[in-house]
């Protein structure tokens, strides 16, 4: 199988799983909800850790309540259009073959941007930690 094909496949699949997930999480959120286990920092300092409203921040944001999605997390907001734009620029890549979306998905997709938000994350929490 062609190296072009392999990723069109995986590509593909990972749009079919994210796709079902969030439908999946739409229709199921609040059994969803009281699953989840209560913040361990949370209950112990009284204070929100950086994934705090992570879920709700999710939930909303997929229901198009963004403002409320951002509300409940700032950096999961950014980090899920990251996300989508990343899926996006992936589809046109290698399902469309849309050349011109080759270079700027090879510049999100560096892994100095993944470092950048595992930084961004450590600052982030700190912050919602300490003040």
């Amino acid at each position: 199988m062609k190296k072009t094909a392999k990723k069109q496949i995986v590509t593909i699949s990972f749009d079919i799983l994210l796709i079902s997930l969030v439908l999946i999480g739409q229709k199921f959120y609040e059994k969803l909800m009281a699953l989840l286990p209560e913040c361990i920092i949370l209950t112990l300092t009284g204070r929100q850790c950086g994934s705090c409203g992570g879920t709700r921040c999710v939930y909303n944001f997929f229901t198009g309540n963004f403002p409320a999605a951002f509300q409940f997390n700032p950096f999961f907001f950014f980090v899920i259009i990251y996300v989508i734009l990343l899926i996006t620029l992936a589809n046109l890549a290698f399902v469309f073959k849309i050349k011109s979306a080759e270079k700027p998905l090879k510049v999100i997709a560096d892994y100095r941007i993944f470092i950048i938000f595992a930084t961004g994350y450590f600052i982030f929490t700190l912050i919602r930690l300490f003040m």
